[in-house]
């Protein structure tokens, strides 16, 4: 604490002060605690004392921790919801320190902007009231919950007024954002054009196949004889055009990606639906001539190339020009089911995403993150992902059983979902109920890549 005390004053003094504690978890520690209002004696009501810090081999920054909370959301000594934000430096504060920080220069605003942001997405009415429920649900009266969301609900627009005579009103609440397209750079007179990479319905010439389509851009014929088409590059030569394979002017020739034999060009192997890579290569099997990457799959749609030659999400059009297909909010995703502990179930943990509306969502640029604060261990979706319409998605994960917090961002860093969980037992997961839904409920029979209503079958 020594830069605390004696720098005050200095010209770098803020600077030497972050060298020395995470600044930026202080003011999100000091607003945590100012919304819960909470009135132990501590560092957040100006006290010295009674408060739990942490300093790590890595990082040194000091970083403060919770502790002693049984004096929050009007428990105990019943603080009304209008009493201030600065109580750290307010009312009785003793603590000298901490009011020469915050009458440093930006540490102010940037503390309303910490206030901001956590009742936006912590501390929003629906968030919150779901985390009080999930975590106090079973251990305190529904009288005494139904008391500290009345006591939160004035609390939190008594905050909201204070942050905006400080900031102003924000311009708008922000909206998550995903990459609807993929933009490439291989835009030859040979490109690969279109990809089905999981089908349950759509046919070339009555069998039910991936494929991969082809196009020609010049006005001449195209001889492919020779050339490679693969999905592994350590394996350029998985598929080897026979002689005699013309693409005409203009035109589109198929190639079915399939392992069974059988007529027509087919290329010995299956596309993953849940992702790779296809590349076009020259004779040499060295030679790039196009390639596309791209993630999850949707049954029944492609992705291909629309009229700016960029990658997007497309209904089926085999042999001929593309139709890009709608896209739907991702703002509508929600974490549905998490499986944080196995045991003979399943091998991994499990996080299940669920699109309640009617058209797909782009996951590209998406990420589920254990720690939002620094996105450490994040899982990012690749470039062309995609969740169909009404449907569930489950992707392993690595979670805490102990305790922990999942967020789901969007490309542009704006929360869309987040969840919380405790104590989790194995092989029994958490989900919403009904799907997509506040409500949550414990399911002894894992649901995972199914609705929440529906259990798994026995086998």
């Amino acid at each position: 604490m020594d830069v605390l005390v004696n720098q005050v004053g200095a010209a770098d003094y803020l600077a030497q002060v972050e060298s020395v504690i995470d600044l930026e978890q202080w003011l999100r520690w000091f607003g945590i605690m100012s919304l819960l209002a909470n009135s132990e004696t501590n560092l957040s009501t100006g006290g010295s004392d009674d408060y739990a810090a942490y300093v790590g081999v890595t990082d040194s920054r000091m970083r403060l921790l919770p502790h002693d909370l049984d004096s929050i959301i009007n428990r105990s000594n019943h603080p009304p919801a209008s009493f201030t934000l600065f109580d750290m430096i307010e009312e009785d504060a003793t603590s000298t320190p901490l009011i020469d920080l915050f009458a440093a220069p930006t540490v102010e605003t940037r503390y309303y902007q910490t206030l901001r942001d956590l009742l936006e997405t912590t501390f929003a009415k629906a968030t919150f009231d779901d985390l009080l429920k999930q975590v106090l649900g079973d251990w305190v009266p529904t009288s005494d919950l139904d008391d500290m969301i009345a006591w939160m609900d004035t609390r939190r627009a008594f905050a909201t007024t204070e942050v905006e005579t400080a900031l102003g009103v924000p311009l708008k609440t922000p909206v998550a954002t995903s990459a609807s397209h993929w933009e490439t750079t291989l835009t030859g007179d040979l490109v690969i054009n279109e990809i089905l990479a999981a089908t349950d319905t759509v046919t070339i010439d009555g069998v039910l196949t991936d494929y991969i389509e082809l196009a020609n851009r010049r006005a001449t014929p195209i001889d492919l004889a020779g050339l490679r088409l693969t999905d592994n590059l350590t394996k350029p030569g998985a598929y080897t055009i026979p002689d005699g394979t013309v693409i005409p002017a203009g035109g589109f020739l198929i190639f079915l990606a399939t392992n069974e034999a059988g007529d027509g060009l087919r290329t010995g192997f299956k596309l993953d639906s849940e992702g790779e890579t296809v590349s076009l290569l020259a004779a040499d099997g060295s030679t790039l001539i196009d390639q596309i990457a791209f993630g999850c799959k949707i049954a029944d749609l492609a992705i291909g190339r629309d009229a700016l030659d960029h990658w997007t999400l497309n209904t089926p059009t085999p042999s001929s020009a593309n139709a890009s297909a709608t896209l739907g909010n991702v703002n509508e995703l929600r974490i549905n089911e998490w499986l944080t502990t196995t045991d003979t179930l399943y091998r991994e943990d499990h996080v299940e995403l669920y699109n309640p509306g009617i058209t797909p969502v782009a996951l590209s640029g998406v990420s589920l993150q254990r720690n939002a604060w620094t996105g450490a261990d994040a899982l990012v979706f690749p470039p062309l992902s995609f969740l169909g319409g009404r449907s569930f998605k489950a992707f392993a994960h690595k979670l805490d059983g102990n305790y922990g917090w999942l967020s789901l961002i969007g490309d542009n860093g704006v929360e869309i979902d987040e969840v919380h969980w405790q104590c989790q037992q194995p092989d029994i997961s958490s989900g919403r109920t009904p799907d997509g839904a506040i409500g949550q409920a414990a399911f002894t029979l894992p649901t995972i890549g199914r609705s929440n209503a529906v259990p798994m079958p026995f086998l």
